[in-house]
């Protein structure tokens, strides 16, 4: 589960021991809503980007289809970290409720076993137990299988995993003219999935120079060297132009042919 996640649920687990039995236990209710379930509701809501962490007052009229107007002081901000600490999301919510929402810190003790240590311990020892046979195997002495993992790495590398990792990038996003999913965006913001296609774009284009540079002069016939040698050109020549494309489309950014002009 992600951090904002975990945090969201962490303090309604807290507001829920807290208020429990109480006159208080049914004035907030907390919600969380998925983008792929709920285009609908984002659509309504005006979200334009995720997360996106508001309290919907109870005087508020909602309409049935109709756009729901959330006032700006009831939404958290839209800074990309919103939500991931727990203690935030329970001052927005005493903020805006005047309750308390309990002890945070508890909920996450009481979830901690005290057994973590010693699963961890044995945890650690079978990696290192598992890591050491995998190391007497004859297929980690296969060229290929490095090549394969260095080309795994460029892809990842180039996609931008690790930024989609860290700042939990949706892999796409909502237009709310369209109503439809959106996988690319122009000139604000990148959806993960995004990062992956040009990714896998520019891995495919190394590829096919590795071919055209490594593989093509192995090949013996002259006839059938030159036919592949082409359709490897070609290939190339495509890949280059969509990722320009896509280039110039996003930045407004024209590249220019020097080597022609």
């Amino acid at each position: 589960m992600e951090a904002r996640f975990e945090a969201f649920a962490t303090v309604s687990r807290a507001f829920m021991d807290t208020h429990t039995g109480k006159p208080t236990e049914n004035k907030v209710f907390f919600a969380r809503i998925v983008v792929e379930d709920g285009k609908e509701a984002f659509r309504r809501l005006g979200v334009e980007r995720l997360p996106y962490v508001a309290r919907i007052p109870p005087a508020l009229h909602v309409r049935p289809t109709a756009s729901i107007s959330i006032p700006s002081d009831e939404v958290m901000s839209s800074a990309p970290n919103v939500g991931e600490r727990a203690k935030d999301i329970g001052a927005f919510v005493q903020e805006r409720t005047g309750l308390n929402p309990g002890d945070l810190s508890a909920v996450g003790a009481a979830s901690r076993s005290r057994f973590l240590p010693l699963i961890s311990l044995v945890f650690v020892g079978a990696v290192c137990y598992i890591g050491f046979l995998l190391s007497q195997a004859p297929f980690m002495r296969w060229p290929q299988l490095y090549a394969l993992g260095a080309v795994v790495v460029y892809w990842f590398s180039t996609s931008g995993g690790m930024f989609n990792i860290i700042r939990n990038v949706p892999m796409v996003g909502y237009d709310r003219q369209s109503s439809q999913s959106i996988v690319f965006t122009r000139s604000q913001g990148q959806m993960g999935a995004e990062g992956y296609i040009m990714g896998s774009l520019y891995t495919l284009f190394g590829l096919l120079l590795a071919t055209f540079v490594w593989l093509l002069p192995s090949v013996k016939d002259d006839s059938t060297r030159r036919v592949r040698g082409w359709v490897v050109l070609a290939l190339m020549a495509l890949t280059l132009r969509i990722v320009l494309y896509n280039h110039e489309w996003k930045t407004y950014m024209h590249s220019h042919w020097y080597f022609f002009e």
